[in-house]
């Protein structure tokens, strides 16, 4: 049996945490599983059901402590390994990809890209520089194998960042299926049922510049004047308290109940309603989802709205969007203009300052509230039975466990 070492920074609330945990648990019914955190101090939503090894190495800014932190985190799994006798290891995030590739020993090294680095707009500065131009193009090519969560990913790491094809595998998310149906079948709770009396527009998401719940608040005010409508935002996250006011500068009128629990809700067009250990309750009752990320790497509350049997609505932003919703066009195309898709909306990239563009939204958007084709849905649902646990897992097996003839470790 191998054993199998997995390595992220922390176990928070995120969606690469998430996919971890669910992949932690499906290798441990075949292999050995160990996770390893840099710290615990960010608490765990998800259940942890492997040996958890805690390197009590928290978040600094002090360049001195986080340079001491960066060695022992080193020392630490190089030893780990060692005493394990750890045959594969698996690192989530780039701060663990590093951390997996420097401490290379004789086990086979698995780097996982979990989102673009090309776009992501917080790698910037002469920091930024530095990761891209040398730390990711240098370290990466270091890995057995790169796994990524989406074919425009692996293009990108391919073209951008110049990593052999040979080493990259592209591996997209997996969902429990049966286990999401039935929890989006829950009854919510009397306190949030008549939310859904009216048509609901929701979203799921860290509160994060990245995710554009600021321009999705300045598009519902659009939709909002032509349509009586509610907009949900499930989450939390650093942009609380701007999105609030940026809602209640439009004149709407904003309900957060993140910090309590409320025997009665008021009236109100914006609600944000926290993080939900159970958020398909909300979204399976939902008119619509609104998906207006500025970047992903493979969108899971996309993937999971569609199992919900909800239409979306999302920007064709890099990279995921395209591959899930038009899997048949060319991975470079980007929309215009809306653009409808056999599963759902396709829109362009959204800016606060671009009315023209905020319009576009709000009249597809309109347009759905209207009326959506019930079979599109159902074909919607029906996309996603590919990234069943089963189909994604055996890919895993073969990364994990094949070595070709010609001694490449990335089938």
């Amino acid at each position: 049996m191998e054993n199998i070492l997995l390595i992220i920074p922390e176990l928070g609330k995120g969606g690469a945490e998430n996919s971890l945990l669910k992949l932690s648990a499906q290798l441990a019914t075949r292999y050995k599983v160990y996770l390893c955190v840099f710290h615990t101090q960010v608490k765990v939503p998800y259940p942890v059901t492997v040996d958890l090894i805690d390197l009590h190495t928290p978040p600094t800014t002090h360049p001195l402590q986080k340079l001491f932190y960066i060695i022992t985190r080193i020392r630490a799994i190089r030893k780990i390994k060692r005493q394990l006798m750890i045959n594969v290891s698996i690192s989530f995030l780039e701060g663990a990809d590093y951390l997996n590739v420097l401490t290379k020993g004789r086990e086979k090294v698995i780097t996982s890209l979990r989102g673009s680095k090309t776009y992501d707009q917080e790698i910037s500065g002469w920091l930024g520089k530095l990761r891209r131009k040398i730390l990711i193009p240098w370290l990466y090519k270091k890995s057995d194998c790169i796994v990524t969560v989406s074919k425009m990913l692996a293009q990108e790491m391919h073209q951008d960042y110049h990593i052999p094809r040979s080493l990259i595998k592209c591996i997209p998310n997996f969902y429990d299926i049966a286990s999401v149906m039935k929890m989006a079948s829950e009854p919510l709770a009397p306190v949030y049922q008549g939310l859904f009396t009216t048509q609901v527009i929701i979203h799921s998401g860290r509160f994060h510049p990245q995710k554009e719940q600021m321009a999705l608040i300045s598009i519902f005010k659009l939709v909002r004047q032509q349509r009586s409508a509610r907009l949900i935002l499930l989450g939390d996250g650093a942009l609380r308290i701007s999105l609030k006011q940026h809602a209640k500068s439009l004149g709407l009128k904003v309900c957060d109940v993140i910090d309590h629990q409320p025997e009665v809700l008021p009236d109100a067009d914006v609600y944000l309603l926290g993080f939900r250990q159970n958020p398909f309750q909300f979204i399976a009752r939902a008119a619509m989802f609104a998906f207006p990320s500025s970047w992903e790497g493979f969108p899971n509350a996309l993937a999971e709205a569609m199992l919900c049997r909800v239409p979306v609505v999302s920007a064709d932003c890099p990279t995921g969007p395209r591959e899930i919703l038009a899997p048949d066009t060319a991975l470079e195309s980007y929309a215009n203009m809306p653009e409808e898709t056999p599963y759902g909306w396709l829109m362009p990239l959204v800016n606060t300052q671009d009315e023209t563009m905020l319009q576009q939204w709000a009249e597809v958007m309109l347009q759905v509230l209207k009326g959506f084709d019930t079979a599109k849905i159902e074909a919607a649902f029906q996309r996603m039975q590919s990234y069943s646990v089963a189909s994604v897992c055996e890919q895993w097996d073969r990364v994990i466990e094949d070595v070709d003839e010609s001694g490449s470790k990335c089938n």
